[in-house]
């Protein structure tokens, strides 16, 4: 392997390093909540960028110039080919009344949260972190997908029905966060299951979401370290569970064991990812501001 070749994986996380370095200099003396926002969006652009470097190879004309600053900017997915091709098929009718009734069921549960939280603070975060996901992932981000889909970009919904999963490999690679699952299946996963196995290139993925939710999560909490690591640890670890000779014979690959057995180990542990401490210092005040905003 030449010095070129043994760099250029590293080069590749030049973008993302740079971009959440600036956005944790800048969000150091912000609110938690604020913080949390400056963090995410610095590692997106970072993402962005990283998913654009072949991009040069497409610069043939204006428009493909104008389409990159689309996909940079107004859509979050991270596969850069499939925003450049072209489609027909539209989205049919019953998508966008389903993706607005989403976003309508999110609206609500930020309502309910926010009456919950002079009864029980730890109830009004969960229900507002379940209002955000509603109306951030599952509507708004799902709407932009439906409008692109309209005119011709070969986008998905970033949500790909995550209740549907039948196994706990299918919710983490076919249902849960697109976007993430792209970024990592390209920049981790492959480059990994070259070096050493598709089991350990598993275990790699589970850990670097750890380590972006470390950042996403805890550092703008100030605490509750580990913790998120701790999480994506134990779906690593059911994901090869599932794939081993052990799991075929337990059934967790298939029908109602394998469907029980992704949400025991999806929903279980979930209070390691936003634990405590992220939801009083982030998510309530976050909730405050927005609902500030309408009273």
């Amino acid at each position: 392997m030449t010095e070129k070749s043994s760099r250029a994986p590293w080069i590749a996380w030049t973008p993302a390093i740079t971009t959440t370095g600036a956005a944790f200099w800048f969000s150091r003396a912000l609110p938690e909540w604020l913080a949390m926002w400056a963090l995410a969006a610095g590692m997106y652009f970072g993402f962005k960028l990283m998913t654009l470097r072949d991009f040069t190879a497409r610069v043939s004309s204006a428009d493909s110039l104008r389409r990159a600053w689309e996909y940079t900017l107004l859509w979050p997915g991270m596969d850069l080919n499939a925003f450049f091709r072209r489609v027909t098929d539209g989205p049919q009718r019953r998508e966008w009344v389903l993706t607005l009734l989403q976003t309508g069921l999110g609206a609500a549960l930020l309502v309910l949260a926010d009456r919950l939280v002079s009864h029980s603070r730890i109830a009004a975060g969960w229900c507002a972190m379940a209002g955000i996901l509603l109306v951030l992932h599952c509507g708004l981000i799902r709407l932009l997908a439906l409008a692109w889909r309209r005119l011709g970009a070969d986008v998905a919904p970033i949500m790909n029905r995550p209740a549907a999963a039948r196994t706990i490999s299918e919710f983490w690679s076919r249902r849960w966060n697109l976007a993430f699952r792209d970024l990592a299946h390209r920049f981790v996963f492959r480059p990994a299951v070259r070096r050493c196995g598709a089991r350990w290139a598993t275990a790699f993925v589970f850990l670097f979401s750890g380590v972006v939710h470390e950042l996403g999560v805890s550092l703008p909490a100030r605490g509750g370290w580990g913790l998120p690591t701790l999480y994506f640890s134990i779906q690593g670890a059911a994901v090869l569970l599932q794939h081993s000779d052990r799991g075929r014979r337990w059934a967790l690959d298939r029908g109602v064991t394998g469907r029980a057995f992704a949400w025991l180990v999806v929903v279980a542990p979930v209070g390691l990812l936003f634990h405590t401490r992220f939801i009083e210092r982030v998510v309530l005040p976050f909730l405050a501001a927005v609902m500030g905003v309408f009273r």
